[in-house]
């Protein structure tokens, strides 16, 4: 059995969140991987702005679940990275999947998404009767832009006050941003 060539051919930084600042546990076996083939691999806070990204030959998002609460800080950092090193995914697939509205323009293309009704941030919305007008006993109501299921709930019929609460909560809670989907809560 060979050795493992211990120069380094790249340096890596695993794009990571402040509350997890190392290798997430998934990202072992890539990690583990990419070392035995002299590549260098560290995580790297994407918000940390003491990090120098053009040292890295490449940079990966990989558990950056706190974007959604930085979004515009987010989008921008992945712009800055772009210029100074290559960022795996491209900036444009960045932006386009962090939000979920992507998943109307794959609708169009007749690409089947889960049923869901998508409500603007100006709207006003009766929960209750969204769910009545479908016929859904319930449903999943989430904002366009989150992660680690943040600001996601599964709200029912018979406790429409509460869930008309987490909606308005949803709606109101960024200017310029749309609430996001309720849909019926099938796996999609």
């Amino acid at each position: 059995m060979s050795q493992p060539d211990n120069r380094c051919l790249l340096r890596v930084f695993f794009a990571t969140r402040a509350e997890a600042p190392g290798v997430d546990v998934g990202d072992k076996p890539l990690l583990d991987a990419l070392t035995r083939r002299g590549v260098s691999v560290e995580a790297a806070v994407w918000s940390d702005a003491s990090v120098d990204w053009s040292s890295a030959d490449l940079c990966l998002l990989r558990s950056t679940w706190d974007y959604h609460k930085h979004y515009a800080a987010f989008l921008s950092w992945t712009e800055h990275v772009a210029l100074v090193t290559r960022l795996w995914n491209d900036v444009d697939l960045v932006r386009w999947n962090s939000d979920k509205r992507y998943l109307q323009e794959l609708e169009r293309a007749g690409i089947p998404i889960v049923p869901t009704t998508w409500v603007r941030r100006d709207e006003s919305v009766d929960l209750a009767a969204l769910l009545d007008s479908h016929a859904w006993s319930s449903a999943v109501v989430k904002p366009v832009v989150s992660a680690d299921s943040f600001g996601t709930r599964r709200v029912h019929r018979s406790s429409a006050v509460e869930a008309q609460r987490h909606l308005a909560w949803i709606i109101h809670r960024r200017p310029g941003r749309a609430a996001k989907s309720i849909h019926n809560g099938r796996p999609g």
